[in-house]
C-alpha cells in the first residue's frame, strides 16, 4: 500500500526527545483536535501507546497529527535543526529547560505545504528560502 498525503499549511512541531506517554502531548493533541490543523510531529522517538493513539485518531479523522521519527544517528543528528531553519519553528528540548507536557501548538510555525509518502517528506516554505540558503552555505 502506497501512502501519500499532501498537507496545506501544516504546523511543524519539533521535539528533541522521546514521547513516552500520551499525557505528555495531551495539550498539543487537544489543541490540534480543536483547530483541525495539520501537524507534523517530529520526535526522537515515541512509545507504542503514543503511536497507536495517533494512528487511531488519524483513522477516525479526529486528529491530523502525523508522527515523524528522527533517529539520533549519523543521518538524523542535525535533522531537527535543519527543519527548524526551514520552518521557523524552535526545537523543544529538555537541554533548554523545555517540557513536552507544556508545549503549546501555537508556539510552532506553519509552512506552505508538505508532501508525505512512504519514506519521503517534502516541505515547501518560500518565506524561509533566505534562511535555508544561508544554512546550506554555512554547512558547506
Amino acid at each position: 500500500m502506497n501512502f501519500k498525503k499532501n498537507l496545506v499549511l501544516p504546523r511543524i512541531v519539533l521535539i528533541d526527545g522521546y514521547i513516552e506517554t500520551v499525557s505528555e502531548i495531551n495539550l498539543l493533541l487537544t489543541q490540534a483536535a480543536e483547530t483541525k490543523e495539520n501537524v507534523l510531529l517530529f520526535a526522537r522517538g515515541m512509545s507504542n501507546d503514543v503511536k497507536h493513539t495517533l494512528k487511531v485518531n488519524l483513522d477516525r479523522q479526529t486528529l491530523n497529527v502525523y508522527p515523524i521519527l528522527v533517529d539520533f544517528d549519523f543521518d538524523g543528528v542535525n535533522m531537527l535543526a535543519d527543519i527548524s531553519v526551514i520552518s521557523g519553528s524552535d526545537v523543544l528540548s529538555s537541554l533548554k529547560g523545555d517540557l513536552i507536557s507544556s508545549c503549546n501548538l501555537t508556539s510552532f510555525e506553519t509552512v506552505e505545504s508538505a508532501e508525505l509518502s512512504q519514506n519521503v517528506l517534502c516541505v515547501k516554505n518560500k518565506k524561509r528560502n533566505q534562511f535555508a540558503n544561508a544554512h546550506i552555505h554555512q554547512l558547506k
